[in-house]
């Protein structure tokens, strides 16, 4: 990331701290724009949290599949389960 020249402080009135805690971490801004580890510590949460969330919408159509084929097998005579 690029570093840039020191702007003047930011005007009173304007809170924006230097350091915030969290359960990832400590994430630790200048002028209020993250350092480089706070951004990477960020975007590998919000993949992790992208992951998840795939996960879980897949989890009911494949558990729908594999349910029409356990009945189309084992399951009674039904017309609509022959295209499987």
């Amino acid at each position: 990331m690029t570093t840039y020249a020191p702007t003047p402080p930011a005007p009173p009135g304007i809170a924006c701290p230097d350091e915030v805690r969290t359960r990832l971490g400590t994430l630790r801004f200048s002028d209020g724009f993250p350092d480089d580890a706070t951004v990477r510590t960020l975007f590998d949460n919000l993949d992790f949290q992208r992951a998840v969330q795939a996960y879980l919408l897949g989890l009911a159509p494949v558990d729908m599949a594999v349910m029409r084929t356990a009945l189309s097998r084992w399951g009674p005579a039904n017309s609509t389960m022959a295209i499987w």
